[in-house]
């Protein structure tokens, strides 16, 4: 049922044809759909093949709910107060931020009576008086004025519109931790900001209006008034292609809205009406979907998906809906990307087994790059080959000449995990429960691929470095320019660096640092154990490291060097109680002052690209895998893939 379910949707996308609805099992919607039942709990629909998940504690009654532009945090609330929830984490991490205070919404189901400001800077929510703002860091600030039914941020969140009944927006301006008032429109079936200050409205009187808050409330009609519009939008991730549409009528008091009018925008900035559908769609109660491409109807407790050209809709399995809300916004969709270094990862091909894709740099689409019987559980990849784990063995690749032919070079403890290899090839190194193994990848130093019996004897043979109970080996990374391996070392309750000479089999330590990774210049990128100072570590000469090489306040999430003498860094936020957006900072390797990039979003376990130019990472703050997503840093722009939809263990392949 839930198959056909999910075929029939796409097929009202037109995503698929009608023949191969038999064969989708996907749910493809802009981004996770979340709906409030009448019983109190939130569930959410996952897009691709995720299903339905109950996100809630139990014995919480939910009254209203917003998600974070993270997609990690929730905001919610009962009539014991406001609430955050950290969906990464167990549900048991609930945090109270608010009591009573927080009040209730005076309506529900007609918009968003919760919204997260775009950076997560702030929570606002409607009240029985009109709304309260909180801001991180337990301010709050009340904004008194008729019930309100609908919060819309502006797009770097400076300015918040605010719609009561019968079609009034009131529209207020933050001021820090304040809001003023700076505007009223009397009359306006729908609004769409455009960016941080300008947004569209449809007054009932006909036309369509542009409004600067930042410039005196400037107004600029965009249409004629002999038209009458209602729900102006933008169409693409974000409005990113800048396509307005909007349902309209001619001008005739109670004629219902009968077409669905797309438009292009001018070189002056007025609108010349483009394609025009006629799609009489009832609406009452019905409202955008992220993209502008995807209605939702909700009318009695039950949500409907409505395509806007055809007013052809298909009823969700859901009969005691209350509300419902959109999870954090996706980036444009592609199938390909042009980088400067192939990517990897792990993702499910048709045999449905995780299997590694290799995602080139050329703008090709990925392709699965194994055919493994079981799944792939760990990898690593250097210029010349590849190696992986699964089904118990570890497997060698080639990736010179035509060849793609796995060769199993020995079988591994059950435990086995965190697999490297060496920048020419010739070395791995993994990890198990006993410590670290180190090993040729030439076959014949291996044990032959047809004999499992050799192949077992190998593995059975003593770590290079092994664990014990008070020493725990683990993280392996092969050094770019000399013969040696980096390894984390945990003893007792201390974690530190040590680089294992792998001609003389010395352990060196070089260091109480918590992490470190090899930059592109062969050095050293050392975090320190309070994680927001990096320190650039010679490997040849590691006492001759003195102060940090950049400090920041937040925590140091991802560094790398760059051919043109940067350090770049990507900074997290400090354990905090609610969203907070990722930075990207630099500064010269030869010392000098700091540069603040700019935000660069939210995502999950970001990675910068051996030449500092691109970011990889999921689409949902705190998750491991999910949509790919490839941050420009020259562009400043962000991208998400289309295919494969879900995503795990991405790894930027050698420079």
């Amino acid at each position: 049922m839930k198959k056909c379910f999910y075929a029939i949707i796409l097929f009202l996308l037109g995503i698929v044809s009608a023949t191969s609805l038999a064969q989708e099992d996907g749910l493809n919607l802009p981004t996770e759909f979340y709906v409030l039942l009448n019983s109190g709990e939130v569930q959410r629909y996952g897009i691709g093949a995720a299903g339905v998940t109950t996100i809630t504690p139990e014995g919480g009654f939910v009254l209203d709910f917003a998600i974070a532009p993270d997609g990690d945090w929730m905001g919610y609330r009962t009539e014991e107060g406001l609430y955050l929830l950290r969906l990464s984490t167990d549900v048991s991490s609930v945090v109270q931020v608010e009591g009573a205070t927080a009040d209730v919404p005076a309506i529900r189901g007609q918009g968003d009576t919760m919204a997260w400001t775009p950076t997560g800077d702030a929570l606002a929510y409607t009240t029985l008086y009109g709304a309260r703002v909180y801001f991180p860091g337990g301010t709050f600030t009340d904004i008194a004025v008729s019930p309100l039914k609908n919060l819309v941020w502006s797009l770097n969140g400076t300015y918040l519109a605010a719609e009561a009944e019968g079609n009034i927006w009131w529209i207020y301006r933050r001021d820090g931790t304040s809001m003023t008032l700076t505007s009223a429109l009397p009359s306006s079936i729908g609004l769409v900001w455009l960016d941080n200050t300008r947004f569209v409205f449809a007054p009932a009187e006909g036309g369509l209006i542009m409004m600067d808050v930042g410039n005196a409330n400037f107004q600029t009609p965009l249409t004629a008034p002999d038209v009458v519009y209602a729900l102006p939008a933008l169409r693409g991730a974000q409005g990113v292609d800048g396509s307005l549409v909007a349902f309209a009528r001619e001008t005739i008091d109670g004629q219902p809205f009968d077409f669905f009018q797309t438009f292009t925008t001018n070189a002056d900035g007025s609108l010349t009406p483009a394609e025009r559908s006629a799609a009489p769609v009832d609406l009452n109660d019905v409202r955008w979907a992220p993209g502008g491409n995807l209605m939702i109807a909700f009318r009695g407790g039950a949500i409907a998906l409505v395509l806007p050209t055809t007013g052809e809709g298909f009823v969700l399995p859901v009969t005691d809906a209350v509300a419902y809300g959109w999870g954090a916004p996706r980036p444009p969709t592609v199938t390909s990307f042009t980088l400067s270094v192939d990517g990897y990862f792990r993702a499910v091909d048709g045999t449905g087994f995780l299997q590694i894709w290799r995602l080139p740099q050329n703008g090709l689409p990925a392709m699965p790059m194994t055919s493994a019987e079981e799944d792939v559980a760990d990898y690593a990849i250097s210029n010349n080959a590849l190696v992986y784990l699964s089904a118990g063995e570890i497997w060698l690749v080639g990736l010179e000449g035509n060849s793609t032919e796995a060769i199993a070079l020995a079988a591994v403890d059950a435990s086995a995990r965190e697999v490297a290899i060496s920048p020419d090839g010739a070395t791995l190194a993994y990890t198990t429960d006993n410590g670290i193994f180190i090993r040729s990848t030439e076959a014949e130093n291996n044990a032959s691929s047809d004999s499992t019996e050799e192949a077992s004897a190998v593995a059975q043979t003593s770590p290079t470095l092994g664990s014990s109970a008070g020493t725990i080996y683990r993280h392996p990374q092969f050094a770019t320019n000399i013969n040696a391996l980096l390894v984390t070392v945990t003893i007792g309750d201390d974690t530190e660096l040590q680089l294992y000479d792998l001609a003389s089999g010395e352990l060196l330590t070089l260091g109480g640092y918590v992490g470190g990774e090899w930059g592109s210049d062969g050095r050293l990128l050392a975090v320190d154990s309070v994680g927001n100072s990096i320190y650039l570590v010679d490997p040849l000469m590691p006492q001759a490291t003195t102060g940090s090489a950049l400090t920041l306040v937040g925590r140091i999430i991802d560094s790398q060097t760059t051919d043109s003498g940067l350090l770049r860094v990507i900074e997290g936020s400090l354990p905090t109680q609610g969203p907070a957006p990722l930075r990207l900072y630099e500064t010269p390797l030869a010392g000098g002052g700091l540069t603040d990039l700019g935000i660069i979003g939210f995502l999950g376990q970001p990675q910068l690209s051996p030449d500092g130019n691109f970011i990889a990472g999921y689409a949902q703050s705190g998750a491991t895998s999910g949509t790919l997503v490839i941050y420009d840093g020259s562009a400043g722009t962000a991208l998400s893939l289309a295919l494969p939809p879900t995503v795990t263990d991405f790894k930027w392949g050698e420079s």
